[in-house]
């Protein structure tokens, strides 16, 4: 998972995944600001202590 990390470390990490997996296709799951404020409420992740920023 990569909750808001700095973007050069993104790019750095998809730029290595290029380079291992050449031709690849990348499927990525995504969550909107919705998400991240209702963490608390969430089944599982309500039990989990750490918080995704």
């Amino acid at each position: 998972m990569l909750p808001h990390p700095h973007e050069p470390d993104v790019r750095q990490a998809f730029d290595l995944l290029g380079e291992r997996f050449p031709g690849s296709l990348l499927a990525l799951d995504t969550a909107g600001p919705g998400f991240f404020d209702s963490q608390d409420q969430h089944d599982a992740l309500s039990e989990v202590a750490a918080r995704m920023r």
